[in-house]
């Protein structure tokens, strides 16, 4: 999870282990919110389809301008 802010689907602050969607990023219904503590965070995630198929965790860097 991000040390320097929230990623927030609708208006649910996620927490390690919640899920999102494909839906929920081409809606566009996830946001990164600053703490305003930091210009640098990152995000870890995963992914796996119906089918059970998966991707290694990978990380995501986040800039804050």
């Amino acid at each position: 999870m991000p040390q320097n802010g929230w990623l927030v689907r609708g208006a649910t602050i996620l927490k390690v282990g919640d899920r999102l969607t494909q839906l929920d990023i081409n809606s566009k219904n996830l946001v990164y919110i600053s703490n305003g503590s930091g210009t640098e965070d990152s995000l870890t995630l995963s992914a796996r389809d119906r089918a059970g198929a998966s991707l290694d965790p990978f990380n995501i860097a986040i800039s804050i301008l």
